[in-house]
């Protein structure tokens, strides 16, 4: 059908739109707002340019409106094939046949409606069969077998046999692996971890003492993850002299932000950190976790005896807020002159560069940012002799899985690892098991996940209309002395 202009012809489209908006809705076929938003598991996938048709959805030239939809069924794992990248498969279809084609995700199978004259409908239904016959080909094609790999010398030398098959010898493959491993950590200084020297006063305290501790302190469990013989919990360090009696300039520090004793978590894991045992921290947010890894971490990279060719501590995060958070609390707390660096996405690039090149004795990044300076040879890894995860299930639940794991791939295998998160998930306890060794654990309360109970939580339900007054209104009624944080949508808001 050729599309009208004016007149009798503009009618006479009218007239079919309208019919085919009584065909779209006829009991056979989906209601245009489920075509469009998908129902149950059916999802709908329209692809094609042209003018609009009815219900706003693209009409291309020629479609034979009035005739009914041709339907049938197709494979999930042939829709891509069929879409096409960027959807140009289905596009071309549609502009060669004049016709609009809707694919509606389903399981186990997709439906596929197209809409058009019938000779075009069978000739867009050809294409598309042989489209599905090249995707079957293609999946029950026979792959080369890889025969073979051998490793000697540095090289990698892979066999592809068509004949007879060989077998892979696993040992020397895993053997070759391990002098490699050897041979990139050879040249590196040794780590000392243990920095802790127990006060008379924790180590008086009796078992009863420590329990009762313990549960008046939020209730604090705390655990030897290791295998086998089980290694004896450190007694809490219930004030500051206990955990850093022997770091004078640690203690300072302290005194004068105007702390008065350590938080709970802080307490118990100082004592594990400070011995050189990996440990993994949880606890709600806002309970002091960040000192409970930067002063023994501070400690730490000062107190190696071999001077670094590099940082000695690195700290990831899930957002720039919460690296530049830790990045005040390094600065705020210094320690012998070490110096940071903070480096996420959305900084200046050149200038986080620059900072590196100075020299730096910390690290504080976000996993995006700094898998892209270590990628491009900005940063050297091999020194870091000390590690933390901070919001672990954050970082994993916004997807940054895969650079942590290529960035822990240039950080030396010996170091100390200390993980935090506010909860306890599968895919947090199995990135602990990938990169921690032999762990303690300290947590508070619960590993569930459950509102925080020190926090009073009032939830408005409003309309974006009043979004604006309601802030206007609170943010009135507070006294000058109070602090807010407003999270928006974006930061032009």
């Amino acid at each position: 059908m050729s599309r009208p202009e004016t007149g009798a012809n503009a009618s006479s489209w009218v007239a079919a739109s309208r019919r085919d908006e009584a065909l779209l809705r006829a009991p056979n076929t989906r209601p245009a707002e489920a075509l469009s938003q998908g129902s149950g598991r059916g999802q709908r996938t329209c692809a094609g340019g042209g003018r609009r048709g009815s219900f706003g959805l693209q009409q291309p030239e020629g479609t034979g409106i009035g005739e009914p939809p041709l339907s049938f069924k197709l494979k999930n794992d042939c829709v891509g094939a069929v879409i096409g990248r960027g959807g140009s498969n289905i596009k071309e279809i549609q502009s060669s046949t004049y016709t609009k084609i809707q694919i509606i995700r389903g399981y186990p199978e997709a439906e596929v409606r197209i809409l058009g004259t019938k000779a075009m409908q069978s000739k867009a239904k050809t294409a598309i069969d042989d489209l599905v016959k090249k995707q079957e080909e293609y999946n029950t094609e026979p792959k080369f077998d890889v025969a073979a790999v051998q490793l000697s010398d540095g090289k990698d030398t892979i066999k592809d046999v068509s004949g007879e098959q060989k077998l892979i010898d696993w040992d020397k493959f895993r053997e070759n692996i391990l002098k490699w491993n050897e041979k990139k950590w050879a040249d590196l200084p040794p780590v000392k971890k243990n920095f802790y020297i127990e006060s008379e006063k924790t180590s008086s305290m009796s078992q009863e003492q420590v329990d009762n501790w313990r549960k008046e302190n939020y209730n604090i469990i705390c655990d030897d993850l290791k295998d086998g013989e089980k290694r004896p919990l450190p007694n809490p360090t219930c004030n500051f002299e206990d955990a850093f009696h022997c770091y004078p300039e640690v203690m300072r520090n302290l005194q004068k932000a105007g702390f008065q004793k350590p938080t709970p978590i802080q307490s118990q894991a100082w004592p594990i950190i400070l011995q050189g045992i990996d440990l993994i921290g949880v606890a709600q947010t806002g309970t002091g976790k960040t000192l409970s890894y930067l002063m023994p971490g501070f400690i730490h990279i000062d107190s190696q005896p071999v001077a670094r060719n590099g940082p000695g501590m690195l700290v990831l995060t899930p957002t720039r807020e919460l690296a530049l958070q830790v990045d005040a609390e390094c600065s705020e707390h210094s320690y012998r002159g070490l110096k940071s660096v903070c480096i996420y996405g959305g900084g200046d690039r050149d200038g986080q560069i620059k900072d590196l090149l100075k020299g730096v004795d910390i690290i504080i990044a976000t996993p995006g940012r700094l898998h892209d300076l270590q990628m491009n040879n900005f940063v050297y890894l091999k020194s870091i002799t000390y590690l933390v995860l901070d919001e672990a299930d954050k970082m994993l639940d916004m997807g940054f899985e895969p650079q942590i794991m290529k960035i822990l791939l240039d950080v030396r295998p010996d170091r100390q690892t200390v993980m935090t998160s506010a909860t306890w998930p599968y895919a947090v306890r199995r990135l602990a098991q990938s990169y921690l060794k032999e762990p303690m654990i300290v947590y508070i309360g619960t590993l569930d996940l459950v509102a925080v109970s020190t926090v009073t939580q009032n939830i408005i339900v409003t309309t974006e209309d009043e979004k604006r007054s309601h802030i206007q209104a609170f943010i009135e009624s507070m006294s000058p002395k109070d602090k807010v944080i407003i999270f928006v949508s974006r930061k032009a808001v």
